[in-house]
């Protein structure tokens, strides 16, 4: 037996839309797609993507954003392609060679906007020590309080956008173990708004909703888990 010498090949988006036309009956194998079926394959598949952010699990959504404060400003734009700010930051003083791995940070604790209305003296100026993501703007902004009063760095973990399913020759920009469910919900999607028979719909759509709960199970962090017993003692 011999086995392969590479591993985790990526389909690209072109081969997913194939997939799921002709997992949907609506295309043969022999069959290469028409330019307005790949076009309203974009558009299922961009939507289906997109959705994946309301589970807030996908790893590679995940990722650290660095904002260099100015000394007297205390809004902050983040960059059009984050989704939302996650957790808590970490403060970096002014003058540190490498923010990767600082001596020391501090903690900047994410509130909500109704602490953030309850501070009295917003005009107060130091180290930020909390700050709340304003999510009305088109783009996420972070406040802090204390208004900075130096040059610093506050790292954030940031939840960003996918990338688009709009080119056919580029990947899906999710782990590999997302692709069949991607697939299998294009395919429900297709054979939806081509009136396939209600019975392969339905299997579509089960098979579907099955390969997102794995998916989603396998995409959260994992970490190990302690169990403790506690009786009282007379």
């Amino acid at each position: 037996m011999t086995v392969s010498t590479s591993t985790g090949r990526e389909q690209t988006v072109g081969q997913i839309w194939l997939d799921a036309y002709q997992l949907a009956g609506l295309y043969e194998v022999t069959q290469s797609l028409r330019t307005a079926d790949k076009q309203r394959a974009a558009r299922f598949s961009e939507r289906i993507v997109d959705s994946l952010a309301m589970y807030n699990v996908t790893a590679r959504q995940r990722t650290f954003a660095d904002v260099t404060l100015t000394s007297g400003t205390y809004r902050y734009s983040m960059a059009s392609t984050v989704l939302d700010v996650i957790g808590d930051g970490q403060y970096i003083k002014a003058g540190t060679a490498d923010l990767t791995k600082a001596s020391g940070e501090t903690a900047v604790i994410q509130k909500d906007i109704e602490t953030w209305q309850r501070v009295s003296a917003k005009n107060a100026t130091g180290t930020p020590s909390i700050y709340f993501a304003n999510r009305v703007a088109t783009t996420v902004a972070v406040w802090y309080w204390p208004i900075p009063t130096e040059a610093g760095t506050v790292r954030h973990m940031v939840q960003r956008h996918l990338a688009d399913m709009n080119d056919e020759t580029a990947t899906l920009d999710l782990e590999n173990h997302w692709l069949e469910y991607v697939v299998y919900k294009l395919a429900h999607r297709l054979a939806e708004a081509n009136s396939v028979p209600g019975t392969k719909i339905d299997r579509l759509a089960t098979e579907a909703a099955t390969l997102l709960q794995a998916a989603r199970a396998f995409s959260n962090q994992h970490v190990d888990n302690c169990f403790y017993y506690d009786h009282r003692v007379a």
